[in-house]
């Protein structure tokens, strides 16, 4: 929305300076030629907005897929919860909803995730910073739709880098953002909102789980 105000505010200016030298018989086919290329430089943000519009999300605390489109309600669903001091370059405002395609069907500003550490205690108390992939299906493992999910976006934008040690795959990047040498900061797993019992290689998942991937703390 930020970007339709600032391209058609610089249309309104910049029609109104050059304007005033043109002869009056020109100045309407200048001002036409002006709206049409603004228009044409803003379809793509006004598809996505109207797109966005058009979602529906699911208004349920009880439900893993709350604040998650309602289309992707019973399947499974990747999050990837950024902060303020480890923002994504792609993802830096709410969290966009991705369909199983790879394309950025909406971006949900309130979107939390509804995360609690182990004892039950809620984190999630802000609104996520990143990225949601959903209507997926026919995983049983969260490492392979961990990788899967991630392969979707065509520039990588959230590329997993792991390591592979005793306990299995070991998450240390994603997205560019790279955990702490100094474990300041890592990345935690969660699943249905509860941080996720085992780690990623272990984690074994039903038809409509819900995994986020979220940087602590």
């Amino acid at each position: 929305m930020q970007d339709l105000t600032l391209v058609f505010g610089a249309v309104v200016i910049i029609t109104i300076v050059i304007m005033k030298p043109i002869d009056e018989e020109y100045r309407l086919k200048f001002v036409s030629g002006a709206w049409i290329l603004a228009l044409v430089l803003t379809a793509p943000m006004l598809s996505e907005l109207w797109a966005s519009q058009a979602i529906s999300y699911v208004k349920d605390d009880g439900n893993s897929h709350d604040g998650l489109p309602q289309e992707w309600e019973g399947s499974q669903v990747i999050c990837f919860d950024f902060s303020s001091d480890s923002e994504h370059p792609v993802f830096m405002s709410g969290t966009t909803m991705i369909s199983s395609s790879g394309e950025s069907i909406s971006v949900n500003d309130a979107f939390n995730g509804s995360l609690a550490s182990w004892d039950g205690s809620f984190i999630g108390d802000e609104a996520m910073t990143g990225a949601c992939i959903g209507g997926l299906s026919g995983y049983t493992n969260g490492f392979g739709l961990t990788l899967d999910a991630v392969a979707l976006l065509p520039n990588r934008d959230l590329e997993v880098v792991y390591d592979v040690g005793d306990y299995g795959p070991f998450v240390t990047s994603i997205g560019g953002v790279t955990q702490a040498d100094d474990w300041s900061s890592w990345w935690g797993l969660y699943i249905n909102g509860a941080e996720a019992p085992v780690g990623i290689g272990d984690l074994q998942i039903d038809a409509d789980d819900v995994i986020t991937w979220r940087i602590e703390p």
